[in-house]
């Protein structure tokens, strides 16, 4: 229970005739009473609805370490006149980071702090009142005071809580990380992943702004089991498992139709058990390089099959590069006219008519420009036609130079 304060010495009404002195005065009787301040504050701490235990298993300032600490705290800047508030004592900022290490929702360490300044200010007042010191501007500066150091002790607990609250996250991210790298390099599992292997996978890269939500609700539209790691702030691998399995052309009409700008969505084939985890996730890879230097947001790995894989063999896109295209640069434009109708040629499916359409030109000028193309490479389009529009595809993507 709260004690009525003993009565102010003389030699106390003397030094309160200024305001150094009166916050001496009121700083030292505090003092003198912390024993009694704790045991209020911690009854009072016991029978607050929502105060909460703090517990840990590491070593942390013991609770009335941690009090004594915040009420000298709060001595000291009764004491101080002006100039800025010192920092926090060391045991209640370790106290707020154990809070969060934890777990210990944040508004139940505040209601903590709030008890004890509720208790304090209590305090400052019962002595005012019960030795006679005057309710003037002093008072109200003290009293202001106070106020500030509570406003300061919260936000700095505040944010050395979330610190540690992201730093956790932080964390855990990065061990899943790296195990999750682990296990597509061939490693063994050596922690248990919330995941099940054994289903039938899809896997799903993706990077842009809320690629991760739309991955989540499109495994909640599945009913599949999902998995989802942040290799960077801005990517995302994911795979979605289900045990009946599911075609990779039902996942892409779950997607929303229209996605942000700068997002892109690259599919994996569905595949089996872990063996299968791995490849679908390489497909995903693969095909989100198309996907990222293009203009489509969403590829399945099996559009592209070959394209995704010459974009990842620098030997191909050197072969191909040499093979068909440093041919068709010789001429009075480097070969830009040529390479324009045999991309507006394959476009158009092989379709001289079509192509000779839609560049504006006559079907006989098309003829003229392939044959053109056989003689500098040597070889009818007949035979290296897939393979020339594969140098043109890694060309426009921007895996193969312009310049040779």
């Amino acid at each position: 229970m709260l004690q009525p304060p003993t009565s102010i010495s003389s030699r106390d009404h003397l030094e309160h005739t200024s305001v150094g002195n009166y916050r001496r005065v009121i700083a030292r009787r505090l003092r003198e009473r912390v024993g009694e301040l704790e045991e209020v504050i911690l009854e009072r701490l016991s029978s607050v609805a929502g105060a909460g235990s703090l517990q840990d298993n590491r070593p942390s300032p013991p609770p009335r370490a941690v009090l004594r600490a915040a009420l000298d705290y709060g001595c000291h800047a009764i004491e101080r006149e002006e100039g800025p508030l010192p920092p926090l004592p060391h045991p209640v900022i370790a106290q707020a980071r154990t809070a969060g290490s934890i777990g210990l929702p944040l508004p139940t360490l505040l209601i903590r702090y709030l008890t004890g300044y509720s208790v304090f200010k209590d305090f400052v007042l019962k002595e005012q009142e019960v030795g006679g010191l005057p309710l003037g501007p002093p008072s109200r500066k003290l009293l202001s005071s106070i106020d500030l150091v509570f406003e300061r002790l919260v936000r700095v607990v505040s944010q050395e809580y979330e610190r540690e609250i992201q730093a956790r996250a932080q964390s855990r991210e990065s061990r899943h990380l790296t195990l999750i790298t682990e296990l597509l390099a061939g490693e063994r599992m050596t922690v248990p992943v919330s995941y099940d292997f054994d289903l039938r996978h899809i896997g799903v890269v993706g990077s842009g702004p809320g690629i991760s939500s739309i991955i989540r609700d499109l495994a909640a539209a599945l009913n599949s089991r999902c998995l989802v790691i942040h290799p960077s702030p801005d990517d995302v691998w994911a795979w979605l498992g289900t045990a009946e399995g599911f075609r990779a052309e039902h996942l892409i009409d779950l997607l929303p139709s229209s996605m942000p700008k700068e997002a892109r969505i690259a599919i994996g084939e569905p595949a089996v058990a872990l063996l299968g985890w791995r490849r679908t996730h390489r497909q995903a890879k693969a095909a989100f390089g198309v996907a990222a230097q293009g203009a489509l947001p969403i590829l399945r790995y099996a559009e592209v099959p070959l394209l995704a894989s010459a974009a990842q063999d620098q030997l191909v896109q050197a072969s191909l590069r040499e093979i068909y295209l440093a041919p068709l640069t010789s001429g009075g434009d480097d070969g830009k006219t040529l390479r324009k109708t045999l991309r507006t040629y394959f476009a158009a499916g092989r379709n001289g008519s079509s192509a000779a359409a839609a560049l504006g030109i006559t079907r006989q000028t098309v003829a003229l420009r392939l044959q053109t193309v056989e003689e500098k490479l040597g070889q009818p389009l007949a035979q290296c036609g897939d393979a020339l529009h594969l140098a043109l595809q890694l060309e426009e993507l921007g895996y193969i130079g312009a310049s040779y």
